[in-house]
């Protein structure tokens, strides 16, 4: 964790197991480094849908975007273990960006706009099947292109032939509802 910036930060809260530390929805006006602990980081979606978004622990920054874009907050974050939280004010923030190149803070913004856009589309992107079907087959790649050699027979010979079946039964129901 970058000490320098949370020696300059002069407020911590410590947060029981449990809270609710910000709500989507709500007018954000500070940011959290987490000194210690975990949060976990959810949204609903157009139809009041929870979407998970992640697990942040220490060393991580939530709330930032409701700082940098201004207006609302775009998820919701609770504690999953006490947590000891470092507060950013907005006023920290300006003070920092205001003191960096201004380079720096041209790609701050630009990453923060394009970090609300994604968040967006996958709040409020409706999945069709073949991105299920997609998705599936590339995680899979994926982990099995991570795998040192000794463990890639053993999710060839157990996992494979159950993610066919899998694969295979969404295209059933795929071509059954049409």
């Amino acid at each position: 964790m970058n000490t320098s910036f949370a020696d300059s930060v002069f407020e911590r809260r410590v947060v029981p197991k449990g809270t609710v530390v910000v709500r989507q929805g709500d007018f954000g006006d500070e940011a959290f480094l987490i000194q210690s602990g975990a949060v976990s980081v959810h949204a609903e979606d157009h139809n009041g849908a929870r979407v998970d978004l992640g697990q942040l622990d220490a060393g991580q920054i939530f709330g930032e975007m409701a700082l940098i874009a201004g207006g609302l907050r775009s998820a919701t974050v609770e504690t999953l273990d006490d947590c000891t939280l470092i507060v950013i004010t907005r006023d920290t923030l300006k003070n920092k960006l205001s003191k960096s190149d201004a380079t720096i803070r041209a790609i701050t913004a630009m990453l923060m706009k394009r970090l609300q856009q994604g968040n967006n589309a996958l709040l409020y992107k409706a999945g069709s099947i073949e991105e299920l079907l997609e998705t599936v087959k590339t995680i899979y790649n994926n982990l099995y292109a991570s795998l040192p050699p000794s463990h890639k027979k053993g999710l060839e010979s157990l996992v494979r032939p159950r993610l066919e079946d899998l694969l295979n039964a969404i295209k059933d129901f795929q071509e059954n509802h049409k």
